[in-house]
């Protein structure tokens, strides 16, 4: 799911703003907790922590199908905005997007691409 992706991709980058004013940088903060708190009670295991340990901050050709298996149970996990039709619901809200951008957007977070930066 594309928004959990990419917190975990730019985890390195987003924790060194620390610009806790961000809206980014809270989710990554919820994200890490809840990470931790699903090790804990054992909906991730420790070959799921290792993986995503292994992928953060490199490059997206590096993803693997465990990376983006454990990406999107955290994303189910949290659900909301987390989830690609949450981030669609919430990007559509947030800049009153029309049909017609919110369609773009979902074709590009469902494709090989949407690591990459989009012009419109």
């Amino acid at each position: 799911m594309y928004y959990t992706e990419h917190l975990l991709l730019n985890w390195e980058e987003i924790k060194h703003t620390g610009d806790i004013e961000s809206e980014e940088f809270n989710d990554l903060l919820t994200l890490e907790a809840k990470i931790n708190k699903f090790y804990r009670c054992g909906k991730l295991s420790r070959e799921d922590m290792d993986t995503i340990r292994l992928y953060q901050g490199q490059p997206v050709l590096k993803i693997r199908n465990n990376f983006k298996d454990v990406a999107n149970r955290l994303a189910i996990f949290l659900g909301g905005k987390f989830t690609d039709e949450g981030y669609l619901y919430y990007m559509q809200n947030k800049y009153d997007l029309d049909s017609q951008a919110v369609e773009k957007l979902r074709k590009l977070i469902t494709s090989n691409w949407k690591h990459r930066i989009m012009e419109s």
